[in-house]
């Protein structure tokens, strides 16, 4: 008798049942061992502004191709800012010289607070002068690496 009372009290496993639950269970598994494997490649691998391989670099330049008339007295010439380097940057500086329609160079500077690796900024200079007439240059002045990005 006691042998059949047990019997009766477990349920039968299916086979069905169970292999659904396996995969879907495997896979979780998989995924977060995945996420944590490549969280812990990044901290790892990312260069920190600190370290001896931190190469910053910006690069500035007129885009020409996007030049535009503004009204019929101004033009507004597109500065492109770009943090090719391989850490963040903050306090970014650019000075762009343009000639005035009587000729004289004017300078206007302009800030930029922070640029993600990788990242690019637009900006406008608005003038007088025509840009062929106008010649805009750019030059980058100034800038820093960030300094506690992400959690350095």
């Amino acid at each position: 008798m006691s042998g059949e009372k047990e019997s009766e009290d477990k349920p039968e496993e299916s086979v069905h049942d169970a292999l659904p639950e396996r995969v879907t269970f495997w896979a979780s598994v998989l995924v977060v061992v995945a996420l944590f494997g490549f969280l812990a490649f990044r901290a790892f691998t990312t260069t920190k502004p600190d370290s001896t391989d931190a190469k910053p670099s910006v690069t500035a330049k007129v885009d020409s191709a996007r030049v535009g008339k503004m009204d019929e007295r101004h033009w507004a010439i597109p500065i492109t800012v770009r943090n090719s380097g391989n850490v963040p940057l903050e306090e970014v500086s650019v000075r762009v010289t343009t000639r005035g329609e009587d000729g004289k160079e004017r300078e206007t500077d302009l800030a930029f607070g922070y640029l993600a690796e990788g990242a690019s900024e637009d900006a406008f200079v608005v003038t007088r002068t025509a840009p062929d007439q106008a010649k805009p240059e750019v030059d980058v002045t100034a800038f820093k690496t960030q300094r506690n990005a992400r959690g350095y």
